[in-house]
């Protein structure tokens, strides 16, 4: 079993507070872009490219796991 989870943070999120915490206190590795600092310098189509590019790059297989909230959602 993969124990990766690739986790997109509603907007201003980090990856290890709050949703992101409660994947890791359950056992998971957690990976993917916080969605502040230069994150938000970005225009919103390329805020959709790193999302897509992370996704397909890193974690497109059949047993990803995948927690998407607000933004990512």
């Amino acid at each position: 079993m993969n124990n990766t989870v690739y986790y997109l943070p509603g907007m201003g999120g980090r990856l290890h507070t709050g949703l992101g915490r409660g994947i890791h206190d359950r056992g998971f590795k957690v990976v993917g872009p916080e969605t502040r600092g230069d994150f938000q310098k970005y225009r919103f189509q390329e805020k959709i490219d790193i999302v897509a590019n992370g996704l397909e790059k890193h974690r497109w297989y059949e047993d990803a796991k995948v927690v998407v909230n607000s933004f990512g959602a």
